[in-house]
């Protein structure tokens, strides 16, 4: 595994890259966002596309050795979905552009720029920019995981938790009846709606005790936001309980997953 003086070098040069794109994303109003809908189905906009352009710019310029995935690049899209996958790189780039797209369109500002570095398929670096609502959460391995709220001094996440009640995060934009079963473990004092990866977030700073996601995701959804997490002392964990990995020579997509504070009781796995 790099080094901790190499993983903070790399961080501080995120960061840098996630402020940047999300002053492109700013510069472009969701009236004149021409919005357009992939083959997916998910929405894309030309701020998603500006974001993608400026990251993919600055990390090839730190790290030109280490390839780019992100969400928004078609030709990476089309061989991360053929069943012949070759040359899967030991480290590389994990990146959504702009997650949360329509969260944006909506104009809540809960729509994020994601950065993350893996290695051997674990996040060792991950950074979360909320540019409407100026805030920055960024952790790298064994180096802890902070906030930056509008130019404030850095405050470190120790996620906190409760054990039963506990307050949750689910999502705003993608509500699902499996979410809400295996919710029904638990007694639920409050139930907070977020978007984007900014509900990782939450449990990272201990708003939520729980954050279950139990329809599909991609790998690059979660991957900032699991580093931020694990490094505020919560646990990230797949559909089987065991931690969640980003090996891309298993496809993009995640069955599901949850995120829990320290403090909150354990999880059994999600399929029980």
């Amino acid at each position: 595994m790099m080094s901790n003086l190499h993983l903070h070098d790399l961080l501080y040069q995120s960061k840098a890259i996630a402020l940047k794109a999300g002053k492109a994303i700013l510069r472009i109003s969701e009236k004149d966002a021409g919005m357009e809908v992939k083959e997916d189905g998910s929405p894309v906009t030309r701020a998603d596309i500006a974001s993608h352009n400026v990251i993919v710019s600055g990390l090839k310029n730190i790290k030109p050795e280490f390839p780019v995935i992100s969400e928004e690049d078609s030709q990476e899209r089309t061989q991360r979905t053929s069943s012949q996958r070759v040359n899967i790189p030991l480290i590389y780039w994990l990146i959504d552009p702009l997650d949360g797209t329509k969260e944006f369109l909506k104009e809540n500002g809960e729509y994020t720029v994601n950065i993350a570095l893996i290695e051997k398929g674990v996040p060792v670096i991950g950074v979360i920019y909320a540019p409407e609502i100026d805030i920055l959460y960024y952790a790298a391995m064994d180096l802890g995981s902070w906030k930056i709220a509008e130019n404030s001094s850095p405050v470190r996440l120790k996620g906190q938790g409760s054990t039963n009640p506990v307050t949750t995060v689910v999502s705003r934009s993608h509500p699902s009846p499996e979410t809400d079963s295996y919710l029904s473990r638990f007694t639920v004092n409050r139930r907070i709606e977020r978007g984007s990866s900014l509900k990782l977030c939450a449990v990272a700073e201990g708003e939520a005790d729980i954050y279950p996601r139990l329809n599909p995701t991609s790998l690059w959804d979660t991957a900032a936001g699991a580093v931020i997490a694990r490094e505020a002392g919560c646990k990230v964990k797949d559909i089987e309980g065991n931690e969640l990995m980003y090996d891309i020579g298993n496809g993009i997509l995640q069955k599901g997953f949850v995120v829990y504070s320290p403090k909150t009781c354990e999880i059994m796995p999600l399929n029980k």
